[in-house]
């Protein structure tokens, strides 16, 4: 048997002699440590449901870990709490694609991973699961996660490159803060709240895409990001906390970026936010949108269109049926398209610009344009 198992055993008969009962539970952790097993570096445990999950790295110094899919017959679905915690030396780690899920602090400090590929099996990433892997460069988070808990990439200064899935719709508190070299992040499109302090301390971050299905900026969000000239706020965001765009804080002293600039619609929170700060304020032209040329040689036609400022993406739509369908979307720096060889006929279309998360309709009616196939 165990020798702890043995320790703990007869210190609970010299405590408890002549008593009638234990106290309920003690059998039960006892249960479970006895229940733990080995597989080379790695302790594991079985969950309720049959599967494996890995619980604990015994060499605290290992360098690269390959997690097995499978450990005797029985699947391996889970990276456990703390199961890397402070393995500072660990430079490499392989998941399998039967994980999905990473529990809290799973390689919290573990200063020598530069990178990690994360398989897209993962739907849940705990909170500090990455806290302080100072060496962390890049990271794809995989489709399915729904939320980017608190902590969770938090100290991680040499990250630059960070990929949100589009399953994302929350952004936890102090997710990102410290991640002092980070210069751009995309926000996708489904995340309607930016938590408290989660970008704080981004010293270089330069660029923020903030898409139309954010509803609320919570407070100090973007606290201590000087080289954030400006950002544009779509009109999804109805709710700001204290203190979320435009602010430095030292030694509990707070004060605004003097050239911070709002881009956003006349009217909306974003302009009350700018005017109750202090900070410049650009209202958007929500009427601005691409002017198109068109040509056609042999049964296919060229166009181009004119580039808008910020413009995220551009779409071609051609109305069918009855209704307006989008045939093909474009970059932000493409402005010209040549269609394959088409069925004489004449078609409506028209291209529109994405601008700050929201694709402009705006007067269809008077931007719209024919070609005519013969």
């Amino acid at each position: 048997m165990n020798k702890r198992i043995v320790c703990g055993l007869a210190a609970l008969a010299i405590v408890f002699s002549g008593a009638t009962a234990l106290p309920t539970g003690v059998f039960d952790y006892f249960s479970l440590t006895a229940s733990a097993e080995t597989y080379e570096d790695l302790t594991y445990t079985i969950l309720d449901d049959g599967t494996v999950e890995i619980s604990k790295c015994k060499d605290r110094e290992i360098e690269t870990v390959v997690i097995p899919s499978e450990i005797d017959g029985k699947t391996v679905t889970s990276i456990g709490a703390e199961c890397f915690y402070e393995c500072k030396s660990l430079e490499s780690v392989t998941i399998p694609d039967s994980v999905t899920n990473i529990g809290d602090y799973a390689f919290g400090v573990c200063k020598s991973l530069k990178s990690i590929n994360i398989p897209q099996s993962v739907n849940y990433i705990g909170n500090l699961a990455f806290i302080s892997c100072t060496s962390l460069e890049s990271i794809v988070i995989p489709e399915g996660i729904t939320e980017i808990k608190g902590d969770t990439f938090r100290n991680c200064p040499e990250l630059t490159s960070i990929t949100l899935p589009k399953s994302l719709t929350k952004i936890d508190y102090l997710a990102f803060s410290g991640c002092s070299k980070l210069k751009s992040i995309v926000i996708p499109d489904k995340v309607t709240f930016i938590g408290e302090s989660a970008f704080f301390d981004c010293y270089s971050l330069e660029n923020v895409r903030i898409p139309n299905s954010v509803k609320r900026i919570d407070t100090q969000a973007f606290m201590n990001c000087p080289n954030l000239k400006t950002i544009a706020i779509p009109k999804s965001v109805t709710s700001f906390g204290a203190k979320a765009l435009g602010y430095s804080v030292y030694s509990g002293y707070y004060s605004r970026y003097f050239d911070f600039t709002i881009k956003g619609y006349e009217g909306s929170s974003a302009d009350a936010y700018a005017k109750r700060n202090g900070f410049k304020f650009e209202a958007i032209d929500a009427k601005t949108y691409p002017v198109v040329t068109s040509e056609v040689r042999d049964k296919q036609f060229r166009i181009k269109w004119t580039s808008v400022p910020d413009a995220e993406e551009y779409g071609l739509a051609v109305y069918q049926a009855g209704s307006w369908r989008v045939k093909k979307y474009f970059a932000e720096d493409v402005n010209t398209y040549t269609s394959p060889k088409l069925a004489a006929g004449t078609y409506k279309m028209v291209v529109c610009a994405k601008v700050n998360g929201e694709w402009d309709t705006s007067d269809l009616n008077r931007r719209t344009f024919t070609v005519t196939i013969k």
